[in-house]
C-alpha cells in the first residue's frame, strides 16, 4: 500500500479558505434575510392613512352639513331638507305622535 503524504501547510490553507468563504456566506446570508424582512414589513400604511383620515373627515363634512343646512331635494316639487333639530321641533310643533307613544290598536 502506499501511502501519500500530506502537506500540512495546504490543509491549514484549504481550512483558512474554507473558513472565509463559509463566514462570508453566512453573513451574507444574514443580509440577505434582513432585507427580505425589512422589504416584507416595511410601512406602506402612512400612504394609506392619510387617504382614509382624508376620506373620514370629508364624509364627516358631509354629515355635518346634512344634519345642520337646509337644501332642496327635489325643487319643482318644492320638497326641502331640514336641519334634523328643525325638523325635530317642527314634528312635535305639528301634533306628530310618534309611533312609540300612540296606544296600540287592538
Amino acid at each position: 500500500m502506499s501511502e501519500e503524504k500530506h502537506d500540512p501547510d495546504a490543509i491549514d490553507a484549504k481550512r483558512g479558505i474554507s473558513t472565509v468563504v463559509g463566514t462570508l456566506g453566512g453573513v451574507l446570508s444574514i443580509l440577505v434575510l434582513l432585507g427580505v424582512m425589512l422589504y416584507v414589513t416595511r410601512d406602506t400604511a402612512p400612504d394609506e392613512s392619510v387617504a382614509r383620515e382624508a376620506k373620514l373627515a370629508e364624509l364627516r363634512a358631509a354629515e355635518t352639513k346634512a344634519q345642520t343646512e337646509y337644501s332642496w331635494i327635489d325643487k319643482t316639487k318644492g320638497t326641502v331638507h331640514l336641519p334634523i333639530e328643525v325638523a325635530i321641533d317642527k314634528a312635535l310643533a305639528d301634533g306628530l305622535k310618534l309611533p312609540a307613544t300612540q296606544p296600540s290598536k287592538k
